[in-house]
């Protein structure tokens, strides 16, 4: 009969201590974000189209340091607009300073959004991160010639 009694009591325990752990994570996760300076992995992409790649064999990264939003991304999709063939526009490139930054908050969900604006080349981009408490992510970007893309992957701290 005693043993019957424990059991709700561990179990609650083990749920409280998860609870605690994911706050754990997610406040080391929001200092990464506010402190304004974390690096991206790429690790699936999604069209808009509903077509998923894998990226594991690709170099997919994106970044922000200094108020500076840069991104080297493998783009999947169809341009809106007359894009010219070159080597450098096949992907998501981009290298420039943010603008329009917004950054909410959602402590009952433990969410982080950013989302900001910029150039690169012809294109602008609208990109808005959503960041869970582990540190996973995803990266939605918006382009003005080009089809929507997100991909999902982790932020990390970047290593100088």
């Amino acid at each position: 009969m005693a043993s019957l009694m424990l059991a709700p009591l561990h179990a609650q325990s083990r749920r409280e201590m998860k609870k605690q752990k994911e706050a754990e994570e997610f406040a080391e996760t929001l200092k990464l974000v506010e402190s304004g300076s974390f690096h991206f992995l790429a690790l699936r992409a999604l069209s808009s189209r509903g077509r998923t790649i894998d990226l594991a064999t690709h170099h997919a990264t994106a970044g922000i340091s200094n108020e500076t939003a840069t991104a080297d991304l493998p783009y999947f999709g169809r341009a809106t607009a007359s894009v010219g063939y070159s080597p450098e526009s096949g992907g998501i490139k981009f290298d420039g300073p943010m603008e329009g930054v917004n950054l909410s908050v959602n402590e009952k969900k433990n969410r982080i959004n950013l989302s900001f604006t910029v150039r690169g080349g012809r294109d602008q981009f609208k990109c808005i991160y959503t960041i869970m408490a582990s540190g996973s992510a995803t990266l939605g970007i918006t382009s003005n010639t080009r089809e929507s893309i997100s991909y999902d992957g982790r932020i990390s701290a970047v290593i100088e």
